[in-house]
C-alpha cells in the first residue's frame, strides 16, 4: 500500500495516479483542456485586433497546436494498445478453446483404439478354441 497525501492505494491503484499519461482518461481530459485553451486564445487575439496570420503565428497558439498534435498521438498509440491486449486475449481464448476441443478428440479417440485393442486381443484359451474349430472344420471337409 501507498499513502499520498492522506490516501492509502493499493498497488492496483498506483498505475492510474502516477502514469497519467498511459491513462485514456486523463489524456482525453488535457485534450479537451488544450482545445478550450486554444479556442479562448484565438478569441482574445481576435478581440485584440489581430488578423488571422499572426493569430496563427502566435507563439502560444503554435504551442497550444503542438500539445494537441502530441496528446491526439498519445491518444492513438493507446487506442492500438487497447486494440492488441483485446486481439491477444482473443486468441489466447481461441488457443485454449482449440486445446479443449483437440484433448476431447483425443481422449475419444484413445479410447475407440483401447476398445479396439481390446477387440483385436484374444485370450490363449480363445485362440485355442479357435483353432481347434478351425481345424475340425478342415477335417470335415477333407471326409
Amino acid at each position: 500500500n501507498y499513502l499520498i497525501s492522506g490516501w492509502t492505494l493499493t498497488k492496483e491503484m498506483k498505475g492510474d495516479f502516477f502514469m497519467p499519461s498511459k491513462s485514456r482518461v486523463s489524456r482525453e481530459a488535457q485534450l479537451v483542456l488544450c482545445e478550450k485553451e486554444l479556442k479562448d486564445r484565438a478569441s482574445f487575439l481576435a478581440e485584440s485586433g489581430y488578423d488571422k496570420e499572426k493569430i496563427s503565428s502566435d507563439a502560444a497558439m503554435r504551442r497550444l497546436r503542438a500539445k494537441i498534435r502530441e496528446t491526439r498521438a498519445r491518444l492513438d498509440a493507446i487506442t492500438a494498445a487497447e486494440r492488441k491486449l483485446e486481439d491477444m486475449a482473443r486468441l489466447k481464448a481461441e488457443k485454449e478453446e482449440a486445446r479443449k476441443q483437440e484433448a476431447g478428440k483425443d481422449e475419444k479417440a484413445k479410447k475407440k483404439q483401447q476398445k479396439e485393442e481390446e477387440a483385436a486381443e484374444v485370450s490363449k484359451r480363445q485362440q485355442k478354441k479357435a483353432k481347434k474349430k478351425a481345424d475340425k472344420g478342415a477335417g470335415t471337409q477333407e471326409a
